[in-house]
């Protein structure tokens, strides 16, 4: 029995091209931003996103086909490769970082010993938590560093896309779902102001 329904083909197409104009808005913003060297980015946070973002899409095509609610996923696999090429220039790279990539590279070899899509897209969930962890820092740190409304653009894209999975398997909204809560978050994280002790 399934909680929603699905809207009609005309709405989906609506909905995902909604979802590719904010995203595009949101790397766009993003990438200006960064090659004015106004951003201080984790390269290798970017780099296990990619990774981990592309592993999920590849495991839900695999198992389910292609649907026009994975757009914003794929987008965002391909906006990440953009930053993470950027970034390499502009950012930071911490020890605690290549950690992180190491987990992503264990979910990759997770990922290639299961065949159950639930499992690879959970472990792509949890991955890509632990990989923003040095990005979420960074910001909580220095909302500066990471201070740009690509991550506004970011959470109301995935608000649709997470939207636009209703009536399908709750397979395909787990990511988007995740990606909306972790946009948010930054948006929080970068909206405070940095709190200076006083010098007596």
């Amino acid at each position: 029995m399934r909680l929603f329904v699905q809207f009609s083909p005309q709405v989906q197409s609506l909905l995902a091209f909604l979802v590719v104009v904010l995203l595009l808005a949101a790397v766009a913003i993003y990438i200006v931003a960064l090659r004015k060297g106004e951003l201080k980015p984790r390269p290798i946070s970017w780099i296990g996103w990619t990774l981990i973002m592309g592993i999920s899409l590849y495991s839900q095509v695999t198992e389910k086909g292609w649907q026009w609610n994975q757009i914003g996923l794929a987008l965002s696999v391909a906006g990440c490769v953009v930053v993470a090429i950027l970034s390499l220039k502009h950012g930071i790279i911490q020890f605690g970082d290549w950690i992180c990539l190491a987990l992503g590279m264990i979910c990759v070899v997770i990922y290639l010993e299961s065949k159950d899509a639930w499992t690879t897209t959970l472990v792509a969930i949890l991955a890509d938590l632990l990989i923003a962890l040095p990005t979420q820092h960074n910001a909580y740190k220095d909302p500066l560093s990471e201070k740009s409304y690509a991550w506004h653009f970011g959470a109301a894209a995935y608000l649709v896309n997470s939207i636009d999975c209703a009536g399908y398997d709750p397979i395909y909204a787990a990511p988007p779902i995740y990606l909306l809560l972790m946009n948010s978050s930054m948006v929080l994280l970068t909206s405070r102001k940095r709190r200076f002790v006083p010098v007596h």
